[in-house]
């Protein structure tokens, strides 16, 4: 069923602009990782399901993340253990076949290198392992790393920018630099929004770019789910998600 892009983007952008923010901090659903980290003993959990269209550079391939699953623990106030694992299924229409397995789990940690006080300037850095336990047909049988420094500012009540620089080794001859830029608005306990940019260069003549927006709705205290719509500006590529987070407090 064909998406129309710009439609679709609008229609985001403009019920968010009429919702309210909300005061729940994840690293989902954008793409640009958070300066915030988890409570001291706090473990929390954060699960979606993400449909790619035009996946893997064929215009009949659906990509499925079913389920993504990231979880998070405060060892420290400035130091977070990460946990994530997916589960992909790439299915071809056109030659009815379809691949599926886990993919390789990643182990890392958040830390807190900066913050001037509670509600401004802060500076983060995050690294995934990438371990080789993953199906054949899905991921690369090799360890890898992801790095990423996270930066975050907020601007009054209401508005708050955050962006990452990125660098992944996933073995030889497969290494990238990446990049994410987001503005998320707060407007009450209950709804909130976002817009971004991301993308990824393996060499100079190999970029691509891409645009995604969501909303994020406030259950309860310690509980989020979220909507997203994302497109390719310089490739043919467009998905959508849907997650829940939940808090489960101190272990």
């Amino acid at each position: 069923m064909p998406i129309f892009k710009s439609q679709i983007v609008v229609i985001f952008l403009v019920v968010s602009g009429l919702s309210f923010g909300q005061t729940i901090s994840t690293d989902r659903p954008d793409q640009t990782e958070s300066t915030s980290l988890i409570e001291y003993k706090n473990l929390q959990l954060e699960n979606g399901i993400l449909f790619t269209f035009n996946a893997l550079n064929s215009p009949n391939a659906v990509r499925q993340l079913v389920p993504s699953i990231l979880l998070r623990y405060g060892l420290t106030k400035k130091l977070e253990l990460r946990l994530y694992q997916e589960h992909e299924t790439n299915t071809f229409e056109l030659q009815n076949q379809a691949i599926s397995g886990l993919k390789n789990v990643q182990i890392g940690l958040k830390f807190l290198l900066f913050q001037k006080h509670e509600n401004a300037t802060k500076v983060a850095f995050i690294s995934h392992v990438l371990v080789p336990t993953g199906s054949k047909s899905i991921d690369q049988n090799t360890f890898g790393i992801i790095n990423k420094l996270a930066f975050s500012h907020r601007i009054g009540e209401q508005l708050n920018i955050g962006y990452n620089l990125g660098y992944d080794f996933r073995g030889k001859n497969s290494s990238k630099g990446t990049y994410a830029f987001a503005f998320g608005i707060k407007l009450s306990d209950a709804f909130g929004m976002y817009a971004e940019s991301y993308g990824e260069w393996e060499n100079i003549n190999k970029f691509t770019n891409s645009f995604d927006t969501g909303l994020t709705y406030l259950l309860g205290k310690n509980m989020q789910v979220d909507l997203s719509y994302g497109v390719g500006l310089n490739h043919s590529m467009q998905f959508v998600s849907a997650g829940l987070s939940w808090n489960l407090g101190r272990i």
